[in-house]
C-alpha cells in the first residue's frame, strides 16, 4: 500500500509524457480512489477509533437491550463523592477502555451528580442512575456474578492484579470499577496488540476517549465562550490557598517563551482563587484577562462540575495552552486540545516547558505485579 502511494505520482507524471491509458485508468478510476482514502484514513488514530467505538455501540446498546437487572457482562464505572471532576472522567475513560478490551459493556454511576446535566454521553443507556445502582447491587437485586474492583489512588496491588494478570478475561457477569485515576499505560501492558490496533496511536488514547465520551451538555455549551482566547491558563494551587508565586511563574514562562506579544490579547485564566485573574490583570496591562467562574473549595455540586467542564473546554480552544504539572483539571484541557503543540506546563527549575503527550500521568500506579515487568511500565 505505502508502494503504490509513494509511486502514484509517477504514474501520473508518465502517463501524461506517454498518454497510457493503462496509467491515467489506474489513477482515476473509483476503486483507485477508494483505496487512496482508505490508506489516508488508515493513518488516522482518530478515524481507527471513531469506527472501532461505533461498532461497539452497535453491539452493546442494541434497541432490544436487556433491563439492568438482567444485563450480562456489564461494567460500571464509579467514583467517590469527595473527587473532583478531572479525577472523574480520567477513571471513567479508563474504565470505558477496559470494558472495550474485555468486550463488556460500558456503564457510568454517579453517586451525587446528575451526570446528563454535564455531558452529551453518545448513549444514556450508559447511566446507572443511583437509585438503580443501590437497588442492583446493594440489596442483592442483579441476577449474576459480581466483581468489585479498586483503581483508585487506595487501590491495593491485588486489585491491579486481576486486571493486568491471569490468562483469561473476566468471568463475572458485573464488574463495578471503583476509580479515581487514570491507568490505561497498565492495559497496554495488559494487551498492546488492542490498543494499538483500536488507537493506532498510543499517545492519543484519552484525547480519542474523551472526545467521544465527554461531549459537554447543551447548558455546558452555552457557557462556553464563542470567541478564542490567544492564552489559556489554568493554575491549580497544591497548597490549598492563593499563592502569588504562581503568578510570577506565569509571568517568568510568558517572557522566556515570548507566548504573548506585547502583552495583546484575549487571555483566559481557569482557577479556585480569583487573586490569580487580578494579579495578571494588573500585571499584563495590554491583555483582557477573562474567566467563566472562580469557585472557592466547596461540595460538588452539577453547577460547579457544569463550569468546571466549560473552563476545561475553553482552555483547550486557546491558541496557546499554559498548565499547571499533575493537575488533573490540566489534563482534561491538554487531552482536548489534542496536540503539544503550543501546549506548556509550568516547572518549578524552568519555568515552563512545553508538554511532550496530551496522556495523562498514571498518578498511583502498583508497586509489584506477578506479570509485568515495573521498569518497563515506569519507562
Amino acid at each position: 500500500m505505502i508502494l503504490f502511494l509513494l509511486l502514484k505520482p509517477f504514474y501520473f507524471l508518465v502517463s501524461i509524457a506517454t498518454h497510457s491509458i493503462v496509467l491515467n485508468w489506474m489513477l482515476f478510476t473509483k476503486a483507485s480512489l477508494i483505496v487512496l482514502v482508505l490508506a489516508y484514513c488508515s493513518i488516522l488514530a482518530e478515524c481507527s477509533f471513531d469506527q472501532a467505538f461505533e461498532e461497539y455501540i452497535r453491539k452493546h446498546y442494541p434497541k432490544n437491550m436487556p433491563s439492568p437487572s438482567r444485563r450480562k457482562r456489564m461494567l460500571i464505572s464509579t467514583t467517590r463523592g469527595t473527587i473532583g471532576l478531572g479525577n472523574r472522567m480520567l477513571a471513567h475513560a479508563s474504565a470505558l477502555a477496559l470494558a472495550m478490551m474485555y468486550d463488556y459493556s460500558f456503564h457510568v454511576h454517579s453517586p451525587d451528580v446528575d451526570l446528563e446535566e454535564i455531558f452529551s454521553l453518545p448513549d444514556l443507556r450508559m447511566i446507572i442512575k443511583p437509585e438503580q445502582f443501590k437497588k442492583l447491587f446493594k440489596r442483592n437485586r442483579y441476577n449474576g456474578t459480581v466483581l468489585h474492583l479498586d483503581t483508585s489512588h487506595d487501590a491495593r496491588d491485588s486489585d491491579w492484579e486481576q486486571i493486568t494478570c491471569g490468562d483469561g478475561k473476566f468471568t463475572a457477569d458485573a464488574v463495578i470499577v471503583n476509580g479515581g485515576q487514570y491507568f490505561v499505560p497498565l492495559l497496554v501492558l495488559k494487551d498492546e496488540l488492542f490498543f494499538r490496533r483500536t488507537f493506532l496511536d498510543l499517545s492519543m488514547v484519552y484525547a480519542l476517549i474523551a472526545k467521544r465520551l465527554f461531549q459537554p451538555s447543551v447548558s455546558v455549551t452555552a457557557l462556553i465562550p464563542e470567541n478564542k482566547h490567544i492564552l489559556g491558563i489554568q493554575l491549580r494551587s497544591f497548597k490549598h490557598r492563593y499563592d502569588p508565586d504562581q503568578d510570577r511563574q506565569v509571568l517568568k514562562c510568558l517572557e522566556s517563551k515570548s507566548l504573548i506579544a506585547n502583552d495583546n490579547g484575549s487571555v483566559f485564566v481557569a482557577s479556585l482563587y480569583p487573586e490569580h485573574s487580578e494579579a495578571l490583570k494588573t500585571r499584563l496591562k495590554g491583555a483582557t484577562i477573562k474567566t467563566i467562574s472562580s469557585f472557592k473549595r466547596q461540595s460538588n455540586t452539577v453547577e460547579q462540575y457544569k463550569y468546571a467542564l466549560a473552563e476545561m473546554y475553553t482552555l483547550a480552544y486557546s491558541d496557546t495552552l499554559l498548565v499547571s504539572p499533575y493537575s488533573t483539571f490540566g489534563y482534561q484541557a491538554v487531552a482536548l486540545k489534542s496536540s503539544p503543540k503550543d501546549t506548556y506546563s509550568l516547572d518549578v527549575r524552568l519555568a515552563c516547558r512545553q508538554v511532550d503527550t496530551v496522556e495523562p500521568c498514571f498518578h498511583r500506579a502498583p508497586t509489584k505485579l506477578s506479570c509485568v515487568d515495573m521498569k518497563k511500565m515506569k519507562s
